[in-house]
């Protein structure tokens, strides 16, 4: 038992050491942390997200859906992140808070969409009209969504297009209000 548990561990420190990566990860559901899973080949070590080398997205799941994180980007945000989804419902339906974190450099370079994808999303989209240079993370809202069974949070902006980070949601097992963030950053040795 220990030969193995000590092999484990070299095996670890071998694919997830200084040529792969580690991050630093705290989601939060209503204000509250929560359990979170790495899909393999990344790996939850504690609050670490440990990935190997060469690999640029992790899928993280937790009890409601998965994030779908582009680690070459962090630190970066040279595309634009969904770090934060909140949904609220009234009688015209549902409000959706979409919080986008990314390095905006003026008119020519700023986050300018996020949507609500999935197969029967109606009223999802939301531009974003102007650069957020100082405001970052910044979070903007559509009132009057109607979405039904899994859907996609997910932002672009006017360089890049869509593929940063982005919140993937089963509907059916949300408890309204729902309110989701996480704070992510690569670690240092």
């Amino acid at each position: 038992m220990v030969r193995f548990a000590a092999a484990t561990l070299l095996w670890g420190s071998l694919a997830f050491g200084q040529d792969g990566g580690g991050f630093l990860l705290h989601l939060t559901i209503g204000g509250e942390r929560v359990a979170w899973q790495a899909q393999a080949p990344a790996v939850r070590d504690g609050d670490l997200l440990l990935v190997p080398a060469g690999q640029i997205r992790a899928t993280v799941r937790f009890p409601s859906g998965w994030l779908d994180l582009d680690l070459e980007d962090i630190d970066i945000w040279d595309r634009a992140h969904v770090v934060g989804v909140a949904i609220r419902s009234d009688d015209r339906g549902h409000t959706y808070s979409a919080s986008v974190r990314h390095r905006d450099e003026g008119w020519e370079h700023y986050a300018n969409i996020w949507q609500v994808r999935g197969d029967t999303v109606n009223n999802g989209v939301r531009e974003l009209l102007h650069p957020h240079d100082d405001e970052q993370p910044f979070t903007r809202s559509q009132a009057g969504v109607a979405a039904g069974g899994r859907v996609t949070v997910e932002a672009a902006d006017t360089v890049h297009g869509f593929g940063g980070s982005a919140v993937v949601l089963d509907l059916s097992a949300l408890e309204m209000p729902f309110d989701l963030s996480y704070e992510i950053r690569r670690r240092r040795e």
